[in-house]
C-alpha cells in the first residue's frame, strides 16, 4: 500500500518562517532608510529657504543708499552685520555668509551662503549657495 504524504514538512514550515523574518527586518530597515531620507528632505528644504532669504538679502544692495530704506550699501556688504543669523535663532540651523571683494574687480562681490545642521545621527549636514553680485544693480 502507498502511502501519499499531504501537508509539509518540518523543514519546509521551518524555511518560511524564516525566509518571513528576513522580509519583515528588511521592511524595517527599509521603513527606517526612509525616515531618515524624509528628515534631510525636510531640514534641506529649511535650510534652502533661509540661504535663499538671505541671498535675497544680498541682492537688494545699492551703490548709493542715500534717502533708500533696506538697502545695503555695496562697501559695506562684506560686513558680518548683514548675515541675517538671527533667522536661525532657536533653530537646528548655523546661517554662514561671505560676501568677499573679488581680486580682479571692485565692483563685484563673490557671495557664499551656507546653512549647515546635525542630523539626527549627528552627522554635519548643509546647504550651499553661491553667486556673484554686481555694484550696478536696479536700485541705483
Amino acid at each position: 500500500m502507498i502511502c501519499k504524504q499531504k501537508g509539509f514538512s518540518l523543514i519546509e514550515v521551518l524555511i518560511s518562517f524564516l525566509l518571513i523574518g528576513v522580509g519583515a527586518l528588511s521592511l524595517v530597515k527599509l521603513q527606517v532608510f526612509v525616515e531618515q531620507k524624509a528628515d534631510y528632505a525636510i531640514h534641506s528644504v529649511e535650510a534652502l529657504n533661509i540661504a535663499e532669504r538671505q541671498m535675497e538679502y544680498y541682492r537688494t544692495r545699492a551703490d548709493d543708499v542715500s534717502g533708500a530704506t533696506n538697502l545695503i550699501a555695496f562697501s559695506a556688504m562684506a560686513s558680518p552685520d548683514h548675515c541675517l543669523t538671527d533667522m536661525t535663532l532657536g533653530t537646528i540651523y548655523t546661517l554662514t555668509c561671505d560676501a568677499s571683494a573679488l581680486s580682479l574687480s571692485n565692483s563685484l562681490r563673490h557671495i557664499n551662503v551656507q546653512v549647515s545642521w546635525q542630523d539626527r545621527l549627528s552627522v554635519n549636514q548643509s546647504v550651499f549657495l553661491e553667486t556673484m553680485i554686481s555694484k550696478y544693480s536696479e536700485f541705483d
